[in-house]
Order: C-alpha cells, then sequence, then structure tokens
C-alpha cells in the first residue's frame, strides 16, 4: 500500500449459532435470595435481633439505631454496652 491509497480490507466471520444463542438468552434473577442478602430496609429501630460474636456466644438483644451499613445494637451496660453489627450478621427474633 502507498501513501493512504489503498483501502484495508478486513475479513469478518459470519456470527456462530452457539454465539447467537448466547447473547439472546435471557437472565431472570435467582428466585431465593440467599440467606445472607439482608438489607438496612428489614431493620428497624426496637426489633429484636439476634448474632453471634467473635467467640461464638449468641447475642439476643434491640436495634438502637440503623446506620448505613450495620445496626447498632444495644446489650446493656452490664454485658458490654452497644454493638455496632453488619446487616448480614443478623438475624430477627420472632415473639410467638
Amino acid at each position: 500500500m502507498g501513501r493512504g491509497r489503498g483501502i484495508a480490507i478486513v475479513a469478518m466471520e459470519a456470527p456462530r449459532p452457539w454465539a447467537l444463542a448466547l447473547s439472546r438468552r435471557r437472565t431472570s434473577p435467582c428466585p431465593n435470595p440467599s440467606p445472607g442478602a439482608t438489607d438496612a430496609r428489614e431493620f428497624q429501630r426496637g426489633y429484636i435481633v439476634t448474632f453471634d460474636d467473635r467467640d461464638g456466644r449468641v447475642i439476643t438483644s434491640v436495634v438502637v439505631r440503623i446506620n448505613q451499613r450495620t445496626a447498632t445494637i444495644g446489650i446493656g451496660a452490664a454485658d458490654g454496652g452497644t454493638w455496632r453489627v453488619p446487616f448480614h450478621m443478623l438475624r430477627h427474633v420472632l415473639d410467638i
């Protein structure tokens, strides 16, 4: 080719049938969200919750405050004051 006179030719392949099938396949969200996928909207101030602390003890108490990524859980002055716990570690306690 000389100085801008020629046109570059690029060979193109036809799309493969499996590639078209993959591009047309629709994905749907998982029908059952994982149990660890909790959100701040699931908890409110005053809810009774439970979680496992670092030592493996099960702590049950009341949500005192909802933060952006964690909930502040009031344990009581004798047991250690408050804990900031991520939402994925919290479980609801149901009154029966």
